[in-house]
């Protein structure tokens, strides 16, 4: 039998290549986090207190 992923010249990734991916995702989501929360909490309430 074929295979078809060779036909086409498509490679599959390898494990190293898995785990690389999914720990950079892991920080630039962990990174995306960590600016959300200092955004929202730094940001200025401008609204006029209430008596």
């Amino acid at each position: 039998m074929i295979n078809p992923l060779s036909a086409t010249g498509i490679k599959m990734i390898t494990d190293v290549q898995l785990a690389i991916f999914s720990n950079v995702l892991g920080v630039f989501l962990f990174l995306l986090v960590v600016a959300y929360h200092y955004i929202n909490a730094n940001t200025g309430k401008s609204s006029p207190k209430a008596k």
